[in-house]
Parts: structure tokens; C-alpha cells; sequence
């Protein structure tokens, strides 16, 4: 037993050849899982107000018409759900809310027998003004600009301070 222990077979060209090809396949489907990472978080970093492509306003028309036999109203403006809520008191504008929860992103659906919007992605609850009623979310509705004009009522693409 006079040989060598430590004396490595030598691979054939073939095997060397099969091993370039595996290890360039895995680098590869490496790169192709990684790829999109970068994307998705630049993505992240930059999808903020700055990127907000604001609605142009929408007439709505008469309140007395537009309210009749309904205290709510369903609408679009631009990409947002919106509802526009008739004013409790004659004097005071109609509300309008957008319908995107603030805790996770659904659309809340309104419950006029509980004067309530409600989240059924996680159970969370918002008063007829926007404002939270039950967790998880913290921060209240979206509140829009409407306002009386000669033309009737208008809804603008503008948040109001809760």
C-alpha cells in the first residue's frame, strides 16, 4: 500500500463539461429569481403623493334630485370609490369619503342602518364621518372637497384634514 490516499480521480472532459453547464444554470436561475427585487423596491421608495395623479372635479348636480329617496351616494373620481353622504343638518355641505380602508387597503362598504362603514378584510369600522369606530385602523377615511356651485354640487380630488 504504497500509493498515494490524498490522489484525487480526474474528471473527464465530459463531466467538466456537465459541471459548467449545471453551475451557469444555477447561476442563472439565481439571477433570474433576484432580478426583480431591485424593481419591486424602487417601486416601494417612489410610490408616494409625488406620483398621485389627481381626478378632474365632478359635477354631481342638485342635491335635492341627487338625494332623492338616499342619504348616500355611490361615485367614481378618477380611480377612487367615493360615497357622497346627504348633510344632516340643511345648512351644512354633503361628506364625501373615500372608500379605501386606511388599514389595509380594502373598499369598506356603507351599512346605513348602523350609519357605519365597515371593513370585512380585517373587521375594522368607520363612522358616518370617516372617522375610526373600531381597530384595527388608526387613521380615519379619506375625506374629499365638495362644494356648492352655480352648476350644483361639485366633487373635487382634494383631501380635507380629518
Amino acid at each position: 500500500m504504497t500509493e498515494d490516499m490524498t490522489e484525487q480521480p480526474t474528471l473527464s472532459e465530459a463531466q467538466e463539461e456537465r459541471r459548467r453547464f449545471a453551475t451557469l444554470l444555477l447561476g442563472g436561475a439565481l439571477i433570474a429569481y433576484a432580478a426583480p427585487f431591485p424593481v419591486v423596491l424602487w417601486q416601494y421608495l417612489t410610490a408616494s403623493a409625488a406620483r398621485r395623479i389627481v381626478a378632474e372635479p365632478k359635477v354631481l348636480g342638485n342635491p335635492s334630485t341627487l338625494f332623492a329617496g338616499t342619504e348616500a351616494v355611490f361615485t367614481k373620481l378618477g380611480s377612487k370609490n367615493v360615497v357622497v353622504l346627504r348633510a344632516e343638518q340643511e345648512q351644512d355641505a354633503p361628506k364625501a369619503l373615500h372608500l379605501r380602508c386606511t388599514h389595509a387597503g380594502c373598499t369598506v362598504e356603507w351599512q346605513p342602518n348602523r350609519r357605519r362603514f365597515v371593513c370585512h378584510c380585517h373587521g375594522g369600522e368607520f363612522h358616518a364621518d370617516g372617522s375610526v369606530a373600531k381597530l384595527p385602523p388608526t387613521q380615519p377615511l379619506e375625506r374629499l372637497l365638495v362644494k356648492h356651485e352655480a352648476r350644483g354640487l361639485v366633487l373635487y380630488d382634494v383631501a380635507l384634514e380629518p
